[in-house]
């Protein structure tokens, strides 16, 4: 697969993923009454509540890499191509 399809593949994802932050909720409430009413059932509803959360998180960390990853490569592969990226005009690659 050519890079350039690579990237594109992320791109497309970027959109989708950059949505989920505009519902994602925090958890302060469920964990303050896990530990204030700490039982089994609040720690069922707790771990409930939070692994739809965690899920997101990991979803936003996992897209990060992959944004990283395209722009090294394209920071690799321009240059090669005689295309100054941004990487090389502002000598971040060292």
């Amino acid at each position: 697969m050519e890079l350039f399809d690579e990237v594109q593949i992320v791109l497309t994802e970027a959109s989708d993923v950059l949505s989920d932050p505009k519902h994602y909720l925090g958890a302060d409430q469920y964990i303050r009454a896990a530990i204030n009413n700490p039982s089994a059932e609040q720690n069922a509803l707790t771990w409930e509540a939070l692994m739809p959360r965690i899920r997101t998180l990991r979803r936003f960390y996992f897209f990060s890499q992959k944004i990283a990853i395209s722009y090294v490569c394209w920071a690799i592969y321009l240059p090669e191509c005689g295309i100054p990226s941004f990487c090389v005009l502002h000598n971040y690659n060292n």
